[in-house]
């Protein structure tokens, strides 16, 4: 272990039985193993000795020079970034520090109208406008296309007041647009490319040519928790460059970040780097394996359709996917929800389901034999299903809502992702029934979750045919947040 382990000085400290007159409250480890400690206790208790503060040796996230510093070192060398960020606040953090931090208030940021709901946060916060880039879908799972580098230069050629551009890289789904070649024409004017690499953190192990560490990007923001081995909430920040004002996204990391880091967190992002550092490359070969070899199988699943991933550019036709992701669906109409339950009566447990669609994360943990449980539980289920489909499963074609809980994305073209009108922000609010709310303005994000993906954002005209849509979805076991228990929104007041 390195000479500089946060890991190692946490294990020391607490060997040697600190009496501890220091947040946090429960000094350790003998609290949780006690009579007085709940039901929890000695689960909590195996990990409580190492939940620390800033004392001399555990070094400070925000100031760091020992063995925090050493983490962020390892992580810029091994992901070739100029330098990187530790996050205990997950993705989030990296995303709203580097909008807020690039965009000031009154200039614009050009981004995807499917962006995550943290980004329109980051845009509340700063004061900033949001420009939309065209978007489409893949009409056959519902599932947005990437952007495209054309669209992207022009967007950038009619807004003269863009400070910076915001890709989405990959998606939930996997999907990759042809980030080099946006790159590039972000570049060209001398603006920053921000990328939310929520989803990709392993690539740079799994096909490092699709990651945007290789593309070029100014921030790039790794949620190591999602695919690789740190913990839940933990992430990783990268920079380069000088396009991307350093200082702002310092103090911004600084001013949106927890001020008690938890130092558990941090821990598993030394081992994840560590993990990396040894053996990354090998599990990476074994990943690959693991993914081909399920794909293969699951091809002969009868009923079985894998997304493979898309393109919305045909004078790029190259499919760009990361196929870590598995995402599919069974015959049409029978719902997601349905499949991903039937999977968790085989006690395999997917990420999501929507619509007809059913999503599942893969990560450096998963062994051969959850590949190969996957693939029993599939045919299993398509023999099912291809023998009898209980009728609730089953939509009706001509039902009102029918086209599914992300056709509320869909133009009259019916593929490109439709933008609602942008009125502004009400200043003052009212609640109202979903149901009552077409016609009045957003002033808070209405979100189908998951994927996580905002319909309605703060600002915005809800129609008739959205409010529809996110009934339907409400309707169909769906989660929309921002619709309280009572069927409430937040609309401005007239």
């Amino acid at each position: 272990m390195n000479e500089k382990s946060l890991i190692r000085y946490l294990a020391r400290h607490a060997a040697c039985q600190p009496v501890r007159f220091h947040v946090p409250g429960h000094k350790g480890a003998a609290f949780f193993h006690s009579e007085e400690a709940g039901e929890g206790g000695k689960f909590l208790g195996s990990i409580a000795d190492y939940d620390l503060t800033e004392i001399p040796g555990s070094d400070n996230l925000f100031d760091p020079s020992g063995p925090i510093r050493e983490i962020e070192r390892r992580y810029a060398e091994f992901y070739g970034a100029e330098e990187s960020f530790l996050s205990v606040n997950g993705a989030t953090l990296g995303v709203l520090s580097s909008i807020v931090s690039q965009v000031p208030a009154g200039k614009s940021l050009l981004l995807p109208r499917a962006s995550h709901r943290s980004a329109y946060g980051a845009l509340r916060i700063s004061g900033a406008k949001p420009v939309f880039l065209p978007q489409y879908v893949n009409l056959e799972f519902g599932i947005p296309a990437p952007v495209t580098k054309e669209d992207v230069s022009e967007a950038l050629d009619r807004n003269p007041d863009i400070a910076a551009v915001f890709i989405t890289s990959p998606d939930y789904f996997g999907t990759i647009p042809d980030l080099p070649g946006i790159a590039e024409e972000v570049h060209r004017r001398g603006l920053p490319l921000l990328v939310d690499q929520a989803h990709g953190a392993h690539l740079i192990l799994t096909d490092p040519a699709l990651s945007a560490e290789k593309a070029g990007a100014d921030i790039i923001i790794d949620s190591t928790h999602k695919t690789l081995s740190s913990f839940t909430q933990s992430a990783v920040i990268h920079r380069n460059g000088e396009r991307a004002d350093r200082e702002s996204l310092v103090e911004a990391l600084e001013i949106l970040e927890s001020s008690s880091p938890s130092y558990i967190l941090m821990a598993s992002l030394e081992e994840n780097i560590d993990s990396l550092e040894k053996s990354g490359r090998a599990l990476a070969e074994e990943w690959r394996k693991n993914i081909s070899s399920f794909r293969t199988r699951a091809g002969r699943i009868p009923g079985l359709k894998m997304y493979e991933g898309c393109s919305a550019d045909p004078d790029d036709p190259k499919i760009r996917f990361d196929r870590t992701k598995l995402a599919f669906s069974f015959v049409r109409g029978i719902p997601g929800a349905h499949i991903e339950k039937m999977l968790r009566e085989r006690n395999v447990w997917a990420e999501m389901a929507a619509g007809n669609l059913v999503l599942l994360e893969t990560g450096i943990g998963n062994t051969r034999q959850d590949y190969e449980k996957l693939t029993d539980a599939l045919s299993e289920i398509a023999s099912k299903i291809s023998a009898e489909l209980p009728e609730s499963c089953l939509r009706p074609a001509d039902a009102e809502g029918s086209e599914g809980s992300l056709s509320k994305f869909f133009d009259a073209e019916g593929t490109r992702i439709s933008i609602p009108e942008f009125v502004g922000i009400p200043k003052k609010r009212e609640k109202v029934f979903l149901s009552d709310a077409a016609g009045r303005i957003a002033s808070s994000m209405l979100i189908p979750y998951p994927p996580g993906i905002p319909a309605v954002c703060p600002g915005e005209r809800l129609t008739e045919r959205t409010v529809r849509e996110l009934l339907f979805f409400a309707r169909s076991g769906g989660e929309v947040l921002g619709v309280d228990a009572e069927g409430k929104i937040r609309v401005g007041k007239v």
